[in-house]
Formats: C-alpha cells, sequence, structure tokens
C-alpha cells in the first residue's frame, strides 16, 4: 500500500511524532502511578496489614499515591486520546491499516480537537478509499488549524480530482499564503506548480502566469530554493510544467519578454521538438511586433516540413507578412513550400485557398485536381 504520508511535509510528520512522544510520556507515568496504586495489590494481599501494604515482610509499608494535583476531566480525555492515538500507530507499523483507522477515529471522537491525530487519520482514510470520511475530517483539521499546509493540498488534490476546481483553488491558495510556508521550499514550489495548472484549468492566464513565475525561477535557479536534483528532474518531465509550456502560458498572458526565455531554456535544455519551439518563438515574436524575427523563427519550422500546427503555421506566415507590408509574398512563398512538400494535403489546400481569394480561379482549380 502506497503510504501517502510520505507526500507531506517533513515539519508535519515532526509534529505528529511530538505529539505521540507526548503520549507516550503521559502513558509512562499512568503505568508508574497504576503499579503504586494497585498493580501490586494482587502480589501484595498476602501482606497487607493494618499498617497498609508491604512488598516484604520487614519493608515499610507502602501508601497509595495521592496526586497533589488530580487529573481535570479534560486531561484525562487527552491521555484516553492519546492511546487510541498509540494504538493506531502501532496497528500501522504492524500493516493493520483498517484497525489503525479505527484507533484513530476513535481518538478524535475522544478529543475533537487533536490536530496530530487528523494528521495519521486523513491520508489513511484517503488510502483506503474512504474517502467521505477522509474529507470531513481533513475540513475539521483545517479548521482547527487553518496553515496545515499539508493537509490543505492533500484535500485540494481531492477537490481537482474530483473537478471541483474552484474549492481546490481555494485551498491550494490558502496552502500557499500560509505564514508557516518557507518560501524558498520544494513544497512551496510544487504548491505553485498546482495552482498554475488549475488556474490555466479555468482560463485564469494571469494568475496562471504568476505561479509559474515561481516555478520557472525554481527551476532555472535551484541553488535559490530548497530542490534537490530529483525533484527538479520531476517537474521538468511532468507535460504540464515543461519550459515549453511555460513558455505558452506566458505568451497568453501577454507576457512575451518571460515566453522568450521559457522558450530559449527548453531549446537550451533539448526539450521538446526543435521545430515547434521556432514556431512558439514565432508567436512571440509577433506580440512583441519583431516581425522579421518572427519570420525567422517561423521560416525554421517550414524548412522542417512540420504539419504538428496543421494550417496555422501557414496562417501565422500571412500575418507576418501582412504586417510588413509584404502581403504580395504570400502566394509565392506558399507556392515554394508547397513543391517542397506536396504530400502536405493540408498545405495544399491553404495555398489553394489563397489564389482563390486573389481571383487565380484556374491556378486553384489545377490544384485542387491534383
Amino acid at each position: 500500500m502506497h503510504d501517502v504520508r510520505r507526500s507531506l511535509p517533513i515539519s508535519m510528520r515532526r509534529r505528529g511524532r511530538r505529539y505521540l512522544q507526548a503520549a507516550r510520556a503521559i502513558a509512562s507515568l499512568s503505568v508508574v502511578a497504576f503499579v503504586i496504586s494497585g498493580a501490586g495489590e494482587a502480589g501484595a494481599e498476602t501482606r497487607k496489614g493494618a499498617e497498609g501494604y508491604r512488598i516484604q515482610d520487614l519493608d515499610d509499608p507502602l501508601e497509595k499515591l495521592v496526586p497533589l494535583n488530580p487529573r481535570t476531566p479534560n486531561e484525562q480525555k487527552k491521555l484516553d486520546a492519546a492511546a487510541w492515538f498509540m494504538t493506531g500507530q502501532l496497528r500501522e507499523g504492524r500493516n493493520d491499516f483498517t484497525g489503525a483507522l479505527e484507533a484513530y477515529k476513535k481518538a478524535v471522537e475522544i478529543d475533537p480537537d487533536a490536530v496530530p491525530v487528523y494528521r495519521s487519520l486523513v491520508p489513511l482514510a484517503f488510502s483506503l478509499n474512504q474517502t467521505k470520511d477522509a474529507v470531513q475530517y481533513a475540513l475539521k483539521a483545517i479548521e482547527l488549524d487553518p496553515n496545515d499546509t499539508g493537509l490543505l493540498r492533500r484535500l485540494g488534490v481531492h477537490m481537482a480530482s474530483d473537478r471541483k476546481l474552484p474549492e481546490a483553488i481555494q485551498l491550494f491558495e490558502q496552502a500557499v499564503k500560509s505564514p508557516s510556508l518557507d518560501k524558498k521550499s520544494a513544497f512551496y514550489v510544487s504548491l505553485n506548480r498546482d495552482l498554475a495548472i488549475l488556474y490555466a484549468a479555468v482560463g485564469k492566464m494571469e494568475n496562471s502566469a504568476n505561479a509559474f513565475e515561481i516555478v520557472f525561477d525554481a527551476l532555472v535557479n535551484p541553488r535559490d530554493y530548497d530542490i534537490d536534483d530529483r525533484t527538479r528532474a520531476a517537474l521538468m518531465d511532468d507535460p504540464a510544467t515543461t519550459f515549453e509550456r511555460m513558455g505558452l502560458v506566458f505568451l497568453e498572458a501577454k507576457r512575451p519578454e518571460k515566453a522568450v526565455l521559457a522558450f530559449e531554456r527548453a531549446s537550451k535544455e533539448r526539450r521538446g521538438e526543435p521545430g515547434t519551439l521556432n514556431y512558439n518563438l514565432a508567436l512571440v515574436y509577433q506580440q512583441m511586433k519583431q516581425y522579421d524575427k518572427g519570420l525567422e523563427e517561423l521560416q525554421k519550422y517550414l524548412d522542417a516540413q512540420l504539419q504538428s500546427k496543421g494550417r496555422e503555421a501557414y496562417a501565422l506566415l500571412v500575418e507576418l507578412l501582412t504586417a510588413q507590408n509584404k502581403a504580395d509574398e504570400v502566394i509565392p512563398r506558399l507556392q515554394e513550400l508547397a513543391d517542397k512538400d506536396a504530400v502536405n494535403s493540408t498545405l495544399q489546400y491553404f495555398l489553394a485557398e489563397q489564389l482563390v481569394k486573389a481571383d487565380r480561379l484556374a491556378d486553384a482549380e489545377a490544384l485542387y485536381k491534383k
């Protein structure tokens, strides 16, 4: 079974361990008190006299422990909850996951404010496909600790997988803005990666670009962030967070300078098809009104005889030439491309359409009949 808790921040796991250590300390004291106050009764029964309990005949009589400060009901409740939490930890260590979940549930039933218990309960409930309970407990935990970034992300991932994108975005935003989150940590970068993808999915390209700028900076300058080579490679191998993908988001958000940097980085890292990157750069230069550079990059795509962009590439050629008052060069350049790539039907039909627009019907008809 996959241990989903490994994806949680180290600080979050440490808090759970501290809770467990405290619980064990309380339990140890309780055992001592139990032995002194009552557990020894059975063994010492024969030595009980009027003066009290004795372990051996010549010993001083033992007296029952009377606490100076007896436990309050609330303290006893927390102790009982801690005992169930320890039971859950023990069962989980023995791979009795169902039993562990039941123990955790009893712990929060006794002490509903025991946040560390939720941090073990929620991931386990999700991993056992008890989604409804997991969501319910996660919401309760977040209510108790609004800065629990690990649970915020876990619940956000669930909402996103359930296509509840606005709710997912809200949870990720809450996590990113947490004052307890290290803004140079790998976890912070990952949260922004998730946010960027979600923003793009709902058409908020400005917000997506903002989040991707953090991811881009972390990938280009990993030493400024707590990101190891493995994490960086995972981000770059993810189709949703490649330099090319980020460049397209920057382009759509009208940030051409950042888009150029992303596409150039994609080329340097040899990620993506070279011709496709040239096409993307042509779009950027068109947005920047640097039409000469746009034509230069587009020509590299066209010379490679790629068809991945379909008729959009030929339409871009028309736009770039027209922007330079070179509309008369459209048909000759398309004709030259068509002669070199006779099997490209998309190009052939696009050329025929341009011939019709230029009132060269006979040439267009001849091309259609090929």
